[in-house]
């Protein structure tokens, strides 16, 4: 495998913040947007545009949401969000009509990865009082192959993130390097801070988490040199978000 240093550049995806910033406006309350049908999904994301500045797309053919991804080249959407298949914090998820967990369709924005197959959603009409804002885990097999990512938050960057994000996955374990250089950056970005250091085949590191980032698995540890978060990517992700290309073992 190249070094890492030989990766092509990648936009820098983190909005965590901004995204945050909605949910805990939401969490809990419900949105009638049309005024018909009470607080339903799609005035969920109705509501989410808002918030961006955004005009809405609406269900034209079926009538359910899933006329949003169906219809999404001609419906304005990608005027204002881009496609993306790994999906990061405040994302727009579309689901399938599928049986046991969506069967008329459904819309929400991603949380968090939960593993094993499933995310965190933030919505409306999944099942909290009245319809209201709640999160609910999801299969990402319900989803449509592509999400939408606000390109407000698609050039945003971030080159360093010395704290725990949101949507950080605690773990303590170690990593064994087995290629030949990995660079280490103070951000889990392609755009993150270089430190000036690296991981070479052979060296070891011991981890407390990690994030998946812009096709990749970040872990993350505080510098024992610098006392700062450090942040280097061991893995590349397929499009269900498994690590599938990793650079090491974990143990």
């Amino acid at each position: 495998m190249a070094s890492f240093f030989d990766e092509k550049e990648r936009e820098e995806n983190n909005v965590t913040k901004s995204f945050n910033e909605f949910r805990n406006q939401v969490l809990g309350k419900g949105y009638n947007i049309d005024g018909a049908y009470g607080n339903q999904c799609w005035d969920g994301y109705a509501k989410y545009c808002q918030y961006l500045g955004y005009p809405y797309a609406n269900c034209t053919t079926s009538g359910y949401v899933k006329d949003i991804w169906n219809n999404r080249k001609t419906n304005g959407m990608l005027k204002n969000f881009v496609e993306v298949e790994i999906m990061q914090p405040g994302d727009i998820a579309v689901f399938k009509e599928v049986k046991g967990w969506t069967p008329l369709s459904h819309i929400a924005i991603f949380v968090k990865d939960l593993g094993n197959g499933y995310g965190l959603f933030l919505g409306q009409n999944q099942g909290g009082a009245n319809g209201n804002f709640n999160e609910v885990k999801f299969p990402y097999s319900a989803t449509f192959a592509t999400a939408f990512r606000p390109k407000m938050f698609a050039n945003s960057s971030e080159t360093v993130l010395n704290k725990i994000p949101n949507d950080f996955i605690k773990e303590s374990a170690t990593f064994y390097c087995n290629v030949d250089k990995i660079n280490i950056r103070c951000a889990p970005s392609l755009k993150g801070q270089l430190t000036g250091d690296w991981y070479e085949n052979g060296m070891t590191v011991k981890y407390d988490g990690y994030v998946k980032r812009e096709g990749y698995v970040w872990i993350s540890w505080i510098s024992s040199k610098t006392k700062n978060r450090h942040w280097m990517a061991v893995g590349e992700l397929n499009k269900n978000g498994y690590n599938t290309k990793p650079y090491g073992t974990f143990k």
